[in-house]
């Protein structure tokens, strides 16, 4: 005796309906992320170089290609200071004392780096503070310029440059790969030291890359930085910035 199957369902209008919606949030969110320019370069224009703590200025941000969509900035060094951005300026207020060289950045992409300069303000209420009439010579430009870079000198850092937008990597793991590159130590090294890198914000991203993929312990990630060519103080910095 056969057994009589029960006849298939009929798929209801309104699941019909439904799943046409779901399908077409998923192509406008395509088209969403196709529109948006993400930029290629970030050009930051500062008008000094030396500031104190507590001082506030704006410094002119300019991205290419001139439709790219800037929304949110950040800034290499958020301990020296903190920043607000609107409108192509950033307004930067110095927090603490110090020297470093800092970058903005938005998700990948990178500005240009400059070398920033922030006193006390006992260091300016002391007589240390550049006076015109007293130093003629502070605001002179040097005398000896800068030799002209090679090209090896110019693809290494451009290269670097293009490394670090899309993973994270400490200055030994860096020089070794642009070495593998084909580059002499002498450019490698020199791309590295002038590409800008914050290298405990690089530990602290190679960190989070790591928890992405596998677990570790605290001290186990320390020693897989360590491995990758951070200091000891790099690799604490980056395993404490992912929460251990």
């Amino acid at each position: 005796m056969q057994t009589l199957l029960p006849p298939p369902r009929k798929i209801k209008k309104k699941y019909i309906i439904i799943f046409a919606v779901i399908c077409l949030l998923i192509l406008a969110m395509i088209i969403s992320s196709i529109l948006s320019v993400k930029p290629d370069s970030i050009s930051a224009s500062w008008e000094k170089r030396e500031f104190i703590v507590g001082e506030t200025t704006d410094v002119k941000i300019t991205v290419s290609p001139s439709n790219a969509s800037l929304k949110n900035l950040s800034i290499s060094n958020t301990s020296m200071a903190d920043i607000e951005y609107h409108d192509g300026i950033a307004r930067v207020t110095f927090k603490h004392e110090g020297t470093d060289t800092l970058r903005f950045y938005n998700e990948d992409t990178y500005s240009n780096a400059v070398k920033i300069t922030v006193a006390s303000k006992n260091d300016t209420s002391s007589g240390t503070t550049n006076n015109d009439s007293d130093n003629p010579e502070s605001n002179t430009p040097p005398q000896n310029a800068s030799p002209e870079l090679t090209t090896g000198q110019k693809n290494a850092l451009s290269k670097a440059n293009d490394y670090l937008r899309f993973m994270p990597f400490s200055y030994s793991g860096l020089i070794e790969q642009l070495e593998y590159e084909g580059y002499s130590t002498e450019e490698a090294t020199y791309a590295v030291d002038n590409c800008g890198a914050n290298w405990n914000e690089q530990a602290a991203k190679k960190a989070q890359e790591y928890l992405n993929i596998m677990s570790f312990s605290r001290q186990g990630l320390i020693d897989q930085l360590k491995y990758e060519g951070f200091t000891q103080e790099q690799a604490e910095y980056g395993v404490s910035a992912v929460g251990y």
